[in-house]
């Protein structure tokens, strides 16, 4: 997870300096960086919940993280949109993407925190 969060930030605040710079090989580098950053840092959590369930429970957290994953999906979308009808497209991305890196941030802080703590945090 953690090696995927960095992938994550570093793609997101690309995409953040590909909008402002209106940069479209900037902005196609950005996104496949975040889709790697994502792969690993889905497969980290993937990995993560797996090896804190119990086997009986396995497949029901994982099911319980997907749909969760895709409720954040929605939220994000349904919150951009209503960013996009109060301002313009490049101001909704450019806050989008900086929320992505301090969301990020936090989420790296609470990894090592639990790394430090003893829990698995792949």
């Amino acid at each position: 997870m953690m090696f995927g969060t960095f992938w994550i930030r570093l793609g997101a605040a690309g995409l953040g300096a590909a909008i402002v710079l209106a940069n479209l090989p900037i902005l196609m580098l950005a996104t496949a960086i975040c889709g790697i950053g994502q792969g690993f840092g889905l497969q980290g959590a993937i990995q993560a919940v797996a090896h804190q369930s119990n086997a009986g429970q396995a497949s029901k957290s994982i099911s319980t993280f997907f749909l969760m994953s895709y409720g954040g999906t929605i939220l994000s979308s349904v919150g951009v949109t209503g960013l996009i009808s109060v301002s313009d497209l490049a101001i909704a991305s450019t806050v989008f993407c900086a929320a992505i890196v301090a969301l990020n941030l936090m989420t790296t802080d609470l990894l090592l925190r639990n790394r430090a703590a003893g829990y698995v945090t792949t």
